[in-house]
Protein backbone atom coordinates (compact mmCIF):
# COMPACT_ATOMS: atom_id res chain seq x y z
CA UNK A 1 0.00 0.00 0.00
CA UNK A 2 1.43 3.61 -0.91
CA UNK A 3 1.57 5.71 1.86
CA UNK A 4 1.95 9.61 1.76
CA UNK A 5 2.85 12.14 3.83
CA UNK A 6 2.72 16.17 3.88
CA UNK A 7 -0.56 17.42 2.67
CA UNK A 8 -1.36 20.98 1.16
CA UNK A 9 -3.43 21.64 4.21
CA UNK A 10 -0.67 20.64 6.74
CA UNK A 11 2.08 22.95 5.13
CA UNK A 12 -0.41 25.75 4.82
CA UNK A 13 -0.83 25.92 8.16
CA UNK A 14 2.90 26.00 9.33
CA UNK A 15 2.00 29.91 7.36
CA UNK A 16 -0.81 30.05 10.16
CA UNK A 17 -2.76 27.65 12.11
CA UNK A 18 -5.54 29.17 10.79
CA UNK A 19 -4.99 31.78 8.08
CA UNK A 20 -2.82 29.46 6.10
CA UNK A 21 -4.83 27.45 4.86
CA UNK A 22 -7.74 29.64 4.80
CA UNK A 23 -6.03 32.21 2.32
CA UNK A 24 -5.10 28.97 -0.21
CA UNK A 25 -8.85 28.57 -0.29
CA UNK A 26 -9.32 32.25 -0.82
CA UNK A 27 -7.41 32.45 -3.58
CA UNK A 28 -8.66 29.59 -5.67
CA UNK A 29 -11.75 30.58 -5.40
CA UNK A 30 -10.92 34.16 -6.39
CA UNK A 31 -9.14 32.51 -9.12
CA UNK A 32 -12.15 29.98 -9.69
CA UNK A 33 -14.56 32.90 -10.23
CA UNK A 34 -12.37 34.99 -12.09
CA UNK A 35 -11.75 32.39 -14.59
CA UNK A 36 -15.69 31.02 -14.56
CA UNK A 37 -17.38 34.46 -14.72
CA UNK A 38 -15.22 36.86 -16.61
CA UNK A 39 -17.64 39.63 -16.14
CA UNK A 40 -18.27 39.67 -12.24
CA UNK A 41 -16.61 42.74 -10.77
CA UNK A 42 -13.60 42.16 -8.20
CA UNK A 43 -15.68 43.82 -5.26
CA UNK A 44 -18.35 41.15 -5.54
CA UNK A 45 -15.70 38.12 -6.12
CA UNK A 46 -14.23 40.16 -2.73
CA UNK A 47 -17.35 40.07 -1.06
CA UNK A 48 -17.73 36.74 -2.12
CA UNK A 49 -14.48 35.25 -0.61
CA UNK A 50 -13.99 37.22 1.92
CA UNK A 51 -11.17 38.90 1.42
CA UNK A 52 -10.31 42.98 0.59
CA UNK A 53 -10.58 44.29 -2.58
CA UNK A 54 -7.81 45.57 -2.83
CA UNK A 55 -6.04 42.27 -2.08
CA UNK A 56 -8.32 40.56 -4.82
CA UNK A 57 -6.91 43.18 -7.29
CA UNK A 58 -3.28 42.01 -6.56
CA UNK A 59 -4.33 38.55 -7.23
CA UNK A 60 -6.56 39.34 -10.63
CA UNK A 61 -4.71 42.15 -12.04
CA UNK A 62 -1.28 42.98 -10.29
CA UNK A 63 -0.18 38.68 -10.50
CA UNK A 64 0.82 38.93 -7.08
CA UNK A 65 0.66 35.23 -5.38
CA UNK A 66 0.25 34.51 -1.24
CA UNK A 67 3.09 32.99 0.10
CA UNK A 68 1.69 29.93 1.32
CA UNK A 69 0.09 29.57 -2.07
CA UNK A 70 3.91 29.89 -4.34
CA UNK A 71 5.08 26.98 -1.38
CA UNK A 72 2.54 24.75 -2.03
CA UNK A 73 3.12 25.05 -5.56
CA UNK A 74 6.75 24.59 -5.24
CA UNK A 75 6.67 21.79 -3.39
CA UNK A 76 4.58 20.30 -5.97
CA UNK A 77 7.14 20.87 -8.38
CA UNK A 78 9.74 19.11 -6.10
CA UNK A 79 7.73 16.17 -5.44
CA UNK A 80 7.09 16.99 -1.12
CA UNK A 81 3.56 17.14 -1.71
CA UNK A 82 1.82 13.78 -0.88
CA UNK A 83 5.02 12.48 -0.98
CA UNK A 84 4.99 8.33 -1.29
CA UNK A 85 7.31 6.83 1.68
CA UNK A 86 8.14 4.26 -1.41
CA UNK A 87 10.25 6.85 -2.93
CA UNK A 88 14.39 7.81 -2.46
CA UNK A 89 13.25 11.28 -2.19
CA UNK A 90 11.35 10.05 1.16
CA UNK A 91 14.86 8.23 2.14
CA UNK A 92 16.02 11.34 1.50
CA UNK A 93 13.29 13.41 3.80
CA UNK A 94 13.22 10.29 6.77
CA UNK A 95 17.58 10.93 7.50
CA UNK A 96 17.65 14.90 7.13
CA UNK A 97 14.72 14.37 9.98
CA UNK A 98 17.19 12.07 12.29
CA UNK A 99 19.90 14.48 11.15
CA UNK A 100 17.97 17.37 12.49
CA UNK A 101 16.98 15.19 15.82
CA UNK A 102 21.50 13.94 15.92
CA UNK A 103 23.29 16.85 14.45
CA UNK A 104 21.52 19.92 13.45
CA UNK A 105 18.33 22.09 13.69
CA UNK A 106 15.50 24.27 12.07
CA UNK A 107 15.87 28.26 13.16
CA UNK A 108 12.54 28.90 14.74
CA UNK A 109 12.43 32.65 13.19
CA UNK A 110 12.63 31.31 9.33
CA UNK A 111 12.04 27.97 9.60
CA UNK A 112 15.66 27.19 7.59
CA UNK A 113 17.33 23.73 8.77
CA UNK A 114 20.79 23.12 9.92
CA UNK A 115 23.01 20.12 9.35
CA UNK A 116 26.16 19.22 11.35
CA UNK A 117 28.90 17.69 9.26
CA UNK A 118 32.12 16.82 10.91
CA UNK A 119 34.54 14.93 7.90
CA UNK A 120 34.33 14.41 4.72
CA UNK A 121 32.13 11.27 5.11
CA UNK A 122 29.34 13.29 6.73
CA UNK A 123 29.77 15.90 4.12
CA UNK A 124 29.51 13.37 1.57
CA UNK A 125 26.19 11.68 2.63
CA UNK A 126 24.11 14.49 3.51
CA UNK A 127 24.84 16.28 -0.11
CA UNK A 128 24.03 12.86 -1.52
CA UNK A 129 20.31 13.29 0.31
CA UNK A 130 20.19 16.82 -0.33
CA UNK A 131 20.40 15.89 -4.46
CA UNK A 132 17.36 13.93 -4.10
CA UNK A 133 15.40 16.76 -2.86
CA UNK A 134 17.16 19.39 -5.21
CA UNK A 135 17.86 21.29 -2.97
CA UNK A 136 21.52 23.64 -3.51
CA UNK A 137 23.19 24.38 -0.81
CA UNK A 138 26.11 26.43 1.32
CA UNK A 139 28.83 25.14 3.65
CA UNK A 140 29.25 27.18 6.63
CA UNK A 141 32.86 27.19 8.63
CA UNK A 142 32.66 29.48 11.23
CA UNK A 143 36.06 31.61 12.05
CA UNK A 144 35.24 30.05 15.34
CA UNK A 145 36.93 27.42 16.83
CA UNK A 146 34.26 26.15 19.16
CA UNK A 147 31.91 26.75 16.55
CA UNK A 148 30.96 23.37 14.31
CA UNK A 149 30.84 23.01 10.09
CA UNK A 150 27.29 23.36 9.01
CA UNK A 151 25.94 22.83 5.48
CA UNK A 152 22.68 25.00 5.13
CA UNK A 153 19.88 25.01 2.13
CA UNK A 154 20.71 28.41 -0.17
CA UNK A 155 17.55 28.38 -1.91
CA UNK A 156 14.24 27.05 -0.62
CA UNK A 157 15.65 26.21 3.42
CA UNK A 158 12.61 27.74 4.55
CA UNK A 159 10.18 25.63 2.22
CA UNK A 160 12.42 22.42 3.63
CA UNK A 161 12.28 23.34 7.06
CA UNK A 162 8.21 23.69 7.16
CA UNK A 163 8.16 20.07 5.32
CA UNK A 164 10.71 18.72 8.21
CA UNK A 165 8.45 20.13 11.12
CA UNK A 166 5.63 18.59 9.16
CA UNK A 167 7.02 15.27 9.71
CA UNK A 168 7.78 15.71 13.27
CA UNK A 169 10.83 17.36 13.81
CA UNK A 170 11.67 19.66 16.56
CA UNK A 171 11.79 23.32 15.45
CA UNK A 172 13.96 25.89 17.79
CA UNK A 173 16.46 24.69 20.40
CA UNK A 174 15.91 20.80 21.30
CA UNK A 175 17.61 20.97 24.90
CA UNK A 176 14.53 22.96 26.08
CA UNK A 177 11.80 21.07 24.76
CA UNK A 178 10.34 17.48 25.38
CA UNK A 179 11.64 15.60 22.26
CA UNK A 180 9.52 12.82 20.97
CA UNK A 181 10.00 10.11 18.07
CA UNK A 182 8.15 11.16 14.66
CA UNK A 183 5.00 9.64 15.08
CA UNK A 184 5.79 9.16 10.90
CA UNK A 185 8.39 6.58 12.17
CA UNK A 186 5.38 3.96 13.42
CA UNK A 187 3.51 3.87 10.10
CA UNK A 188 5.96 3.32 7.80
CA UNK A 189 8.51 0.23 6.69
CA UNK A 190 11.30 -1.22 9.08
CA UNK A 191 13.98 0.45 6.76
CA UNK A 192 13.11 3.44 7.31
CA UNK A 193 13.72 3.34 11.42
CA UNK A 194 16.32 1.51 10.96
CA UNK A 195 18.29 4.38 8.65
CA UNK A 196 16.71 7.13 11.61
CA UNK A 197 18.81 5.36 13.67
CA UNK A 198 21.84 4.75 11.07
CA UNK A 199 21.90 8.54 11.31
CA UNK A 200 22.27 8.68 15.21
CA UNK A 201 25.39 6.40 14.86
CA UNK A 202 27.28 8.10 12.07
CA UNK A 203 26.68 11.47 13.24
CA UNK A 204 27.28 10.80 17.39
CA UNK A 205 29.11 7.51 17.76
CA UNK A 206 32.68 6.98 18.21
CA UNK A 207 34.24 4.25 16.50
CA UNK A 208 37.91 5.01 16.71
CA UNK A 209 40.61 2.47 16.96
CA UNK A 210 38.03 -0.23 15.59
CA UNK A 211 35.48 -0.31 18.05
CA UNK A 212 31.88 -1.29 17.20
CA UNK A 213 30.23 -0.59 20.09
CA UNK A 214 29.45 3.34 21.22
CA UNK A 215 27.81 5.79 23.82
CA UNK A 216 25.44 8.16 22.28
CA UNK A 217 24.91 11.23 23.99
CA UNK A 218 20.77 12.15 23.39
CA UNK A 219 19.32 15.89 23.81
CA UNK A 220 16.69 14.61 26.64
CA UNK A 221 16.31 11.73 29.35
CA UNK A 222 12.60 11.00 28.01
CA UNK A 223 13.96 10.66 24.24
CA UNK A 224 16.84 8.40 25.80
CA UNK A 225 14.17 5.88 26.19
CA UNK A 226 12.37 6.67 22.87
CA UNK A 227 15.46 6.10 21.18
CA UNK A 228 16.61 3.03 23.72
CA UNK A 229 13.39 1.00 22.46
CA UNK A 230 13.47 1.84 18.62
CA UNK A 231 17.42 0.45 18.51
CA UNK A 232 15.71 -2.50 20.63
CA UNK A 233 13.40 -2.71 17.88
CA UNK A 234 14.94 -2.90 14.34
CA UNK A 235 18.62 -4.40 15.41
CA UNK A 236 20.06 -7.38 16.63
CA UNK A 237 21.89 -6.81 19.51
CA UNK A 238 20.82 -4.27 22.48
CA UNK A 239 21.00 -0.65 23.74
CA UNK A 240 21.13 0.29 27.50
CA UNK A 241 20.76 3.39 29.22
CA UNK A 242 24.17 3.55 30.79
CA UNK A 243 23.86 7.02 32.49
CA UNK A 244 21.60 10.22 32.56
CA UNK A 245 21.23 11.12 28.54
CA UNK A 246 23.54 8.49 27.20
CA UNK A 247 23.06 5.37 25.37
CA UNK A 248 25.01 2.53 25.22
CA UNK A 249 24.66 0.71 21.53
CA UNK A 250 26.43 -2.75 21.56
CA UNK A 251 28.73 -4.07 19.12
CA UNK A 252 26.24 -6.75 17.61
CA UNK A 253 23.48 -3.89 17.07
CA UNK A 254 26.31 -1.24 15.40
CA UNK A 255 27.62 -4.58 13.03
CA UNK A 256 23.79 -5.25 12.30
CA UNK A 257 23.21 -2.03 10.70
CA UNK A 258 26.21 -0.95 9.13
CA UNK A 259 26.70 -4.48 7.63
CA UNK A 260 30.15 -4.41 6.80
CA UNK A 261 33.60 -2.87 8.12
CA UNK A 262 34.83 0.18 8.47
CA UNK A 263 31.59 0.93 10.51
CA UNK A 264 31.53 4.44 9.68
CA UNK A 265 31.56 4.63 6.03
CA UNK A 266 29.41 1.39 5.52
CA UNK A 267 26.60 3.09 7.91
CA UNK A 268 27.13 5.99 5.17
CA UNK A 269 26.29 3.73 2.36
CA UNK A 270 24.22 2.12 3.58
CA UNK A 271 22.34 5.58 4.50
CA UNK A 272 22.68 7.37 0.82
CA UNK A 273 22.32 3.71 -1.03
CA UNK A 274 19.96 2.04 0.96
CA UNK A 275 22.86 -0.89 -0.03
CA UNK A 276 25.97 -1.80 0.27
CA UNK A 277 26.82 -2.38 -3.63
CA UNK A 278 24.77 0.73 -5.06
CA UNK A 279 22.09 0.92 -6.71
CA UNK A 280 19.19 -0.44 -5.85
CA UNK A 281 16.17 -0.81 -7.87
CA UNK A 282 14.21 1.45 -5.68
CA UNK A 283 16.66 4.27 -6.60
CA UNK A 284 17.19 3.60 -10.31
CA UNK A 285 13.36 3.99 -10.45
CA UNK A 286 13.08 7.01 -8.58
CA UNK A 287 14.52 8.63 -11.23
CA UNK A 288 10.96 8.75 -13.05
CA UNK A 289 8.25 9.75 -12.23
CA UNK A 290 9.92 12.31 -9.51
CA UNK A 291 7.03 14.94 -9.10
CA UNK A 292 4.37 12.02 -8.88
CA UNK A 293 2.15 10.34 -6.21
CA UNK A 294 3.25 7.18 -6.38
CA UNK A 295 7.11 7.87 -7.36
CA UNK A 296 8.59 6.02 -9.91
CA UNK A 297 8.98 2.97 -7.81
CA UNK A 298 5.45 3.02 -6.26
CA UNK A 299 4.38 2.91 -9.20
CA UNK A 300 6.81 0.20 -10.77
CA UNK A 301 5.29 -1.75 -7.81
CA UNK A 302 1.79 -0.89 -8.58
CA UNK A 303 2.29 -1.87 -12.46
CA UNK A 304 3.60 -5.54 -11.03
CA UNK A 305 0.76 -6.04 -8.32
CA UNK A 306 -1.49 -5.44 -11.53
CA UNK A 307 0.40 -7.78 -13.81
CA UNK A 308 0.76 -10.69 -11.56
CA UNK A 309 -3.00 -10.62 -9.99
CA UNK A 310 -5.92 -11.65 -11.33
CA UNK A 311 -7.69 -8.41 -9.54
CA UNK A 312 -6.44 -5.04 -9.26
CA UNK A 313 -5.24 -4.31 -5.24
CA UNK A 314 -7.04 -1.12 -4.31
CA UNK A 315 -4.25 1.07 -4.24
CA UNK A 316 -4.12 0.46 -8.03
CA UNK A 317 -7.89 2.28 -8.66
CA UNK A 318 -6.72 5.41 -6.65
CA UNK A 319 -3.46 6.13 -8.61
CA UNK A 320 -3.96 4.18 -12.10
CA UNK A 321 -6.99 4.60 -14.16
CA UNK A 322 -9.26 1.50 -15.25
CA UNK A 323 -8.21 2.00 -19.12
CA UNK A 324 -4.18 1.76 -17.58
CA UNK A 325 -5.09 -1.21 -15.75
CA UNK A 326 -6.43 -2.90 -18.75
CA UNK A 327 -3.77 -1.56 -20.71
CA UNK A 328 -1.35 -2.88 -18.48
CA UNK A 329 -3.17 -6.48 -18.54
CA UNK A 330 -2.77 -6.45 -22.14
CA UNK A 331 1.15 -6.21 -22.22
CA UNK A 332 2.19 -2.44 -22.23
CA UNK A 333 4.22 -1.78 -19.79
CA UNK A 334 5.16 1.56 -17.73
CA UNK A 335 8.35 3.10 -19.00
CA UNK A 336 10.01 2.78 -15.36
CA UNK A 337 9.45 -0.99 -15.85
CA UNK A 338 10.72 -1.03 -19.22
CA UNK A 339 13.93 1.09 -17.72
CA UNK A 340 14.48 -1.30 -14.87
CA UNK A 341 14.38 -4.31 -17.54
CA UNK A 342 16.99 -2.91 -19.69
CA UNK A 343 19.08 -2.32 -16.75
CA UNK A 344 18.57 -5.83 -15.72
CA UNK A 345 19.50 -7.38 -19.08
CA UNK A 346 22.66 -5.47 -19.42
CA UNK A 347 23.59 -6.51 -16.42
CA UNK A 348 23.89 -2.77 -14.40
CA UNK A 349 21.21 -4.08 -11.91
CA UNK A 350 23.23 -5.56 -9.61
CA UNK A 351 26.51 -4.81 -11.27
CA UNK A 352 29.36 -7.23 -10.54
CA UNK A 353 32.45 -7.04 -10.53
CA UNK A 354 34.38 -5.34 -13.60
CA UNK A 355 31.34 -4.14 -14.49
CA UNK A 356 30.52 -2.48 -11.41
CA UNK A 357 34.17 -1.14 -11.75
CA UNK A 358 33.31 0.21 -15.37
CA UNK A 359 30.12 2.11 -13.88
CA UNK A 360 31.82 4.02 -11.25
CA UNK A 361 34.34 5.55 -13.86
CA UNK A 362 31.59 6.34 -15.87
CA UNK A 363 30.16 8.06 -13.18
CA UNK A 364 33.45 9.69 -12.51
CA UNK A 365 33.59 10.46 -15.97
CA UNK A 366 30.29 12.50 -16.54
CA UNK A 367 31.46 14.38 -12.87
CA UNK A 368 35.01 15.19 -14.33
CA UNK A 369 34.09 16.19 -17.93
CA UNK A 370 30.94 15.35 -19.07
CA UNK A 371 27.16 16.18 -18.44
CA UNK A 372 24.28 14.40 -17.28
CA UNK A 373 21.07 16.43 -19.75
CA UNK A 374 18.05 16.97 -17.95
CA UNK A 375 16.59 13.54 -19.53
CA UNK A 376 19.23 12.14 -18.13
CA UNK A 377 20.92 11.68 -21.25
CA UNK A 378 24.96 11.27 -20.69
CA UNK A 379 27.72 12.92 -22.71
CA UNK A 380 31.20 12.03 -22.10
CA UNK A 381 34.01 14.63 -23.14
CA UNK A 382 36.79 12.31 -24.96
CA UNK A 383 39.39 15.42 -25.92
CA UNK A 384 42.07 13.03 -26.32
CA UNK A 385 43.52 9.60 -28.28
CA UNK A 386 44.21 8.70 -24.50
CA UNK A 387 41.14 9.65 -23.66
CA UNK A 388 39.05 8.13 -26.39
CA UNK A 389 40.74 4.58 -26.23
CA UNK A 390 40.15 4.36 -22.07
CA UNK A 391 36.26 5.33 -23.11
CA UNK A 392 36.18 2.21 -25.98
CA UNK A 393 37.69 0.05 -22.78
CA UNK A 394 34.85 1.15 -20.15
CA UNK A 395 31.61 1.03 -22.79
CA UNK A 396 32.99 -2.16 -23.96
CA UNK A 397 33.20 -3.45 -20.41
CA UNK A 398 29.47 -1.93 -19.58
CA UNK A 399 28.52 -3.05 -22.44
CA UNK A 400 26.76 -0.11 -24.64
CA UNK A 401 27.32 1.24 -28.16
CA UNK A 402 28.39 4.50 -28.86
CA UNK A 403 29.55 7.46 -31.42
CA UNK A 404 32.00 9.91 -31.06
CA UNK A 405 30.99 13.50 -32.04
CA UNK A 406 33.82 15.90 -33.05
CA UNK A 407 32.34 19.71 -32.34
CA UNK A 408 35.11 21.27 -34.54
CA UNK A 409 38.68 19.82 -33.19
CA UNK A 410 39.56 17.05 -31.25
CA UNK A 411 39.41 19.07 -27.88
CA UNK A 412 35.80 19.13 -28.27
CA UNK A 413 35.15 15.54 -29.09
CA UNK A 414 31.96 13.38 -27.01
CA UNK A 415 31.01 10.25 -26.86
CA UNK A 416 27.46 9.76 -26.85
CA UNK A 417 25.63 6.25 -26.18
CA UNK A 418 24.01 5.15 -29.38
CA UNK A 419 21.63 2.95 -27.25
CA UNK A 420 20.51 2.75 -23.91
CA UNK A 421 21.34 6.15 -23.37
CA UNK A 422 18.59 7.21 -20.92
CA UNK A 423 18.85 3.84 -18.55
CA UNK A 424 22.55 4.40 -18.19
CA UNK A 425 22.08 8.10 -17.07
CA UNK A 426 19.67 7.42 -14.54
CA UNK A 427 22.20 4.69 -13.36
CA UNK A 428 24.85 7.20 -13.13
CA UNK A 429 22.10 9.41 -11.44
CA UNK A 430 20.99 7.13 -8.82
CA UNK A 431 24.56 6.42 -7.83
CA UNK A 432 25.24 10.29 -7.54
CA UNK A 433 25.66 11.91 -10.47
CA UNK A 434 23.56 15.81 -10.92
CA UNK A 435 21.87 16.55 -13.96
CA UNK A 436 21.97 19.52 -15.90
CA UNK A 437 19.37 21.94 -14.41
CA UNK A 438 19.97 20.84 -11.08
CA UNK A 439 21.28 23.98 -9.15
CA UNK A 440 24.91 22.71 -7.27
CA UNK A 441 27.29 24.56 -6.70
CA UNK A 442 29.24 21.64 -6.09
CA UNK A 443 30.50 18.00 -7.76
CA UNK A 444 29.19 15.65 -5.44
CA UNK A 445 31.25 12.67 -4.25
CA UNK A 446 29.09 9.66 -3.26
CA UNK A 447 29.58 7.83 0.04
CA UNK A 448 30.08 4.71 -1.37
CA UNK A 449 33.40 5.43 -2.77
CA UNK A 450 34.68 6.10 1.05
CA UNK A 451 33.40 2.15 1.60
CA UNK A 452 34.99 0.74 -1.14
CA UNK A 453 38.60 0.99 -2.49
CA UNK A 454 38.86 -0.31 -6.01
CA UNK A 455 36.10 2.21 -6.62
CA UNK A 456 37.63 4.73 -5.53
CA UNK A 457 41.05 4.19 -7.03
CA UNK A 458 38.89 4.16 -10.27
CA UNK A 459 37.68 7.71 -9.43
CA UNK A 460 40.15 8.84 -8.78
CA UNK A 461 42.16 7.72 -11.29
CA UNK A 462 39.30 8.76 -13.87
CA UNK A 463 39.65 12.02 -12.12
CA UNK A 464 43.76 12.16 -12.97
CA UNK A 465 42.86 11.50 -16.40
CA UNK A 466 40.81 14.57 -17.09
CA UNK A 467 42.41 16.94 -14.52
CA UNK A 468 46.48 16.46 -13.66
CA UNK A 469 48.76 18.98 -14.11
CA UNK A 470 50.40 19.02 -17.92
CA UNK A 471 53.83 19.74 -16.22
CA UNK A 472 53.67 17.96 -12.97
CA UNK A 473 51.63 14.15 -13.37
CA UNK A 474 51.18 13.99 -9.60
CA UNK A 475 48.93 16.92 -8.84
CA UNK A 476 45.22 17.11 -9.74
CA UNK A 477 43.79 20.96 -10.64
CA UNK A 478 40.49 20.75 -9.37
CA UNK A 479 38.69 23.81 -11.28
CA UNK A 480 36.68 26.29 -9.44
CA UNK A 481 32.87 25.19 -11.40
CA UNK A 482 33.28 22.19 -9.10
CA UNK A 483 32.63 24.20 -6.11
CA UNK A 484 34.40 24.98 -2.67
CA UNK A 485 33.53 21.49 -1.15
CA UNK A 486 35.30 19.49 -3.03
CA UNK A 487 38.74 19.55 -2.87
CA UNK A 488 38.70 18.80 0.71
CA UNK A 489 35.92 15.31 0.31
CA UNK A 490 38.53 14.41 -2.26
CA UNK A 491 41.54 15.02 -0.05
CA UNK A 492 39.13 12.81 2.10
CA UNK A 493 38.48 10.27 -0.37
CA UNK A 494 42.45 10.13 -0.96
CA UNK A 495 44.10 9.96 2.41
CA UNK A 496 41.02 8.02 4.14
CA UNK A 497 40.16 5.49 2.07
CA UNK A 498 43.12 5.30 -0.24
CA UNK A 499 45.80 5.72 2.57
CA UNK A 500 47.59 8.08 -0.24
CA UNK A 501 49.94 10.62 1.51
CA UNK A 502 48.55 14.05 -0.03
CA UNK A 503 49.68 17.88 0.21
CA UNK A 504 46.88 20.39 -0.74
CA UNK A 505 47.17 23.91 -1.40
CA UNK A 506 43.79 25.57 -2.38
CA UNK A 507 42.52 23.64 -5.39
CA UNK A 508 45.68 21.61 -6.63
CA UNK A 509 46.10 18.12 -5.15
CA UNK A 510 49.56 16.66 -5.13
CA UNK A 511 49.53 13.21 -4.98
CA UNK A 512 53.52 11.72 -4.92
CA UNK A 513 52.15 8.35 -4.47
CA UNK A 514 49.48 8.23 -7.40
CA UNK A 515 51.41 5.34 -9.67
CA UNK A 516 49.51 6.49 -12.85
CA UNK A 517 51.61 6.52 -16.27
CA UNK A 518 50.55 9.62 -18.41
CA UNK A 519 51.67 7.24 -21.57
CA UNK A 520 49.65 4.41 -20.77
CA UNK A 521 45.95 4.08 -21.60
CA UNK A 522 44.38 4.51 -17.51
CA UNK A 523 42.87 1.14 -16.57
CA UNK A 524 40.79 0.79 -13.75
CA UNK A 525 39.91 -2.16 -14.38
CA UNK A 526 41.58 -4.32 -11.15
CA UNK A 527 40.69 -7.23 -9.63
CA UNK A 528 37.40 -6.15 -7.53
CA UNK A 529 37.42 -9.22 -5.27
CA UNK A 530 37.63 -6.43 -2.03
CA UNK A 531 34.36 -4.66 -3.73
Amino acid sequence: MVRTFVSEKELARTYGPDSGWETVKQYREAKRLSDEQSGLARAEIARRVNRPPSAIRGWLVEGKTPRVVQAIRTARDRGWVDIDSESEQFRALNQLVAWVYSGGGIQADHMTPYFSVDDPLTVSTLTHLLRWLDIPYRYRNPDEPDSGREIIPSDGGSLLGRVLSILGTPVGVKAIQDLDLPLYLFGVSEEHRRDFVRVHLLNRGNFADGKAGTNLHVPTEDFCHDLQALFDDVADGSATISDQQFLWISAATVRDLAGSTPIRSALATQLAHGTLQPPTDRAFASTYRRTNTPSGYGYLKLYQQVRDSESAPESASQYVSRGTIRNWRQGTKPYVQTGIETAHERKWLPAVDSSAIGLTALLAWVLASGTLRDTYYPVFRCPTDTHRARFDSIATTVGFPYDLLKRGSDQNTEARPSEFGSSLGRYLYALGATRGNDDFSDVLIPPYLFHHTAHAKCFVEIWWLHHRMEDDRSTISIPSRFGDLFPSVFEGLLTDTLNYAVERNGRQVYIPNLDVSVDEILDCLPDTSES
